[in-house]
């Protein structure tokens, strides 16, 4: 008597697949690229599946449908964490930017203060350096900074010589000092930190009171 063959079991694969990239798409909604792409596969697997099941007698129906409904979701979700991670990134890196200009400015108001110590006169005033807000979004310019420009070319400007002031590093800001009158001037940093045709400006008020600089520090305006 022949032994009987055991039927195989029916699976419905695209099913399960469409259901686990639909739940880890949503579970990575926080990273962009990668839960479109599991939101995206799971959408077309749990199509796949939803096709199958009809001709499975509704097998994995249910998982399917979770795929789909997850893949879906994961879209959704996605772009809504895009839209509220980008702009935090985006002012932290401007943030971090301008760290860099706040140090450069309390050392040009330090040698500004030094400067009136030793020759009881404000510095005279400092065309903008290392070169005009915003030029600096340049293809030619790595990263968007304007390059290291030689002490020379810093000194060959009496106020910037009379401050022994120079950045000795790539920024994307540039600097300018301007004496309005005997007792009074300020301080600059621009730059356009995200190349958007807005310039941020620092501006710092310097004014020489009982024959002490004091200086007013304003936050930069919004770039």
């Amino acid at each position: 008597m022949a032994t009987p063959v055991m039927a195989a079991p029916r699976k419905n694969g695209m099913a399960t697949a469409g259901m686990i990239c639909g739940i880890v798409g949503i579970v990575l909604c926080w990273f962009p690229f990668l839960g479109l792409i599991a939101g995206l596969l799971g959408i077309v697997f749990g199509a796949i599946g939803m096709s199958r099941a009809g001709r499975l007698g509704n097998l994995g129906k249910g998982a399917a449908i979770t795929g789909l409904v997850c893949g879906i979701l994961s879209f959704f979700m996605t772009g809504v964490m895009a839209a509220i991670a980008i702009p935090a990134f985006m002012e932290y890196m401007n943030k971090s930017k301008a760290s860099g200009s706040q140090l450069s400015l309390r050392l040009l108001e330090k040698r500004i203060q030094s400067q009136y110590h030793e020759r009881s006169e404000l510095p005279p005033s400092a065309a903008e350096m290392p070169g005009p807000a915003g030029s600096a979004c340049s293809s030619d310019h790595p990263g968007y900074k304007f390059p290291v420009r030689p002490i020379a070319a810093w000194h060959r400007d009496d106020g910037w010589r009379a401050l022994d002031f120079m950045l000795d590093e790539p920024s994307h800001y540039s600097y300018k000092w301007t004496r309005t009158s005997d007792k009074t001037g300020t301080i600059e940093a621009n730059a356009d930190l995200d190349c958007d045709m807005t310039i941020s400006t620092t501006r710092w008020e310097v004014e020489v009171i009982d024959g002490i600089v004091r200086v007013l520090r304003s936050p930069p305006t919004p770039d």
